[in-house]
């Protein structure tokens, strides 16, 4: 198999400690709660203890024209891979944003489908009725199956996957959630897809030393679990196909899997914790990032003023609006964001203020930032050892909801510069200097998926 692109995920994380990977509906979103209240714990911990030095990647059924729907729904963090339609189409998050197909996946998965006689073959089961247009894809073919009892049920996909082999065709059968059927190329899957990309990090000299953890609820998950090697959590919710696969796995004797007690991000957290993957949460760079997102939530919430709580005396506030407020006056300064919404923080960067090492002519440095102007941070260079009175900025975007959708025209872009006055407490960072803008809606990433999502890889 030809090389992959997985380096463009690497970007900002060229080694990366931990890979988190998860479904999304009823795993990493509990679609059904408009609180998201367990997603939003999950986003804190991540941003907090993983985002500088580990990949977030989702691996979803839908394709990108429906993950846009969700990204639009839930308050979910920016991945750096996104694996779409049960494994048949890998993306990864480049540095200015873009999403990149890994075309070298996509020509592997090429060799030995037939996608039009799969097709004419399950048109021929009446019990089988296609899925909307923009889930049919290039190596994914989408039914639901027109449910009677379990046992007429299974009669109906084993005459599909009987009908396949006995026609030669390299096609493999999933079937999840108790009513979707997804046909897929042979080598396809959500747990080939992960093998695919572990494959290449192991090559690139970048497989995470803390593993893997993989998250699903229902029987297209269940090849995740499968991988070699990774930890594998199971939500409270899940359905019967993955239930009885991973409580069986744990009857057998295996250790490698969580069966959690907690729904949707809250078992995600859950196993986090059973598994000990969390990196030292007392560290600075962690009180730091902790800071960070609190900061982001006072930012949003009407009562402005509780900014003086983080902030040393004397710290200003650039408003979006372009005003300069001091934080410790700024009670009643009207909040850019939806006052009482869903907030979140996503995209914490850290860098000294200035560099310790003289450049040429004797100056001190200022630390480099990224071509799209973000200063890259990992486990090499993420400040673990920050210094007391140490001077740094923090960036990081702020997202919010506007009634029940991201509001994704008034993401706020946001620089804050903060005395590290005692870095080893948890309220030892104050705020001196903090400057709010608005990125401009074609450079968020709700662009770049849009944009993905138009290109419509059904037969290209």
């Amino acid at each position: 198999m030809a090389a992959g692109n997985v380096q463009l995920a690497l970007h900002g994380c060229p080694k990366p400690r931990f890979v988190l990977v998860s479904d999304l509906d009823h795993t990493m979103v509990q679609n059904e709660d408009p609180t998201h209240e367990r997603l939003q714990m999950f986003n804190r911990l991540w941003s907090i203890n993983f985002a500088h030095d580990s990949l977030l990647v989702f691996s979803t059924g839908r394709s990108p024209n429906l993950f846009c729907q969700l990204w639009a729904e839930a308050p979910l963090l920016n991945p750096n891979v996104l694996i779409c339609s049960v494994g048949t189409e890998i993306f990864y998050r480049g540095p200015d944003g873009t999403l990149v197909p890994d075309t070298a996946w996509t020509s592997y998965l090429d060799k030995g489908w037939d996608r039009e006689k799969v097709q004419q073959l399950a048109a021929q089961i009446p019990a089988l009725k296609p899925q909307v247009a923009s889930e049919q894809r290039r190596h994914k073919i989408s039914y639901h199956l027109q449910r009677s009892t379990p046992e007429a049920d299974q009669a109906v996909l084993q005459q599909l996957r009987d009908s396949l082999a006995a026609a030669g065709l390299a096609a493999k059968v999933i079937y999840s959630g108790g009513v979707d059927v997804d046909i897929l190329a042979q080598g396809a899957g959500k747990g080939k897809a992960l093998e695919f990309i572990l494959r290449e990090l192991q090559e690139a000299g970048a497989y995470p030393p803390d593993g893997v953890q993989v998250n699903g609820d229902s029987g297209n998950d269940v090849e995740l679990f499968e991988v070699p090697g990774v930890r594998g959590c199971m939500v409270s919710n899940a359905h019967p196909e993955l239930r009885d696969y991973a409580t069986g796995a744990v009857q057998n004797g295996s250790t490698n899997i969580h069966i959690a007690t907690q729904p949707c991000a809250g078992g995600i957290v859950e196993a986090l914790m059973k598994f000990g993957t969390i990196s030292n949460p007392a560290e600075p760079a962690a009180l730091l990032r902790g800071m960070i997102t609190q900061l982001g939530l006072l930012q949003s919430n009407a009562l402005a003023g509780n900014l003086s709580l983080l902030a040393e005396p004397g710290a200003t506030w650039v408003t979006p609006a372009g005003r300069v407020v001091p934080v410790t006056k700024c009670m009643g300064e009207p909040a850019d964001a939806a006052a009482a919404g869903l907030t979140w923080v996503d995209g914490i960067t850290v860098r000294p203020l200035v560099q310790d090492s003289p450049t040429a002519d004797g100056a001190t440095a200022e630390a480099p930032a990224s071509a799209d102007g973000a200063v890259v941070t990992n486990s090499g260079n993420d400040n673990s050892s920050i210094k007391s009175d140490e001077l740094l900025v923090v960036t990081y975007q702020l997202w919010s909801f506007k009634g029940q959708a991201r509001d994704s025209s008034r993401v706020r872009l946001c620089s804050a510069i903060v005395r590290a006055r005692d870095p080893v407490k948890a309220d030892g960072f104050k705020l001196l200097h903090l400057h709010e803008g608005v990125m401009a809606p074609e450079f968020t990433a709700t662009a770049a998926f849009a944009a993905l999502a138009a290109k419509g890889l059904l037969l290209q």
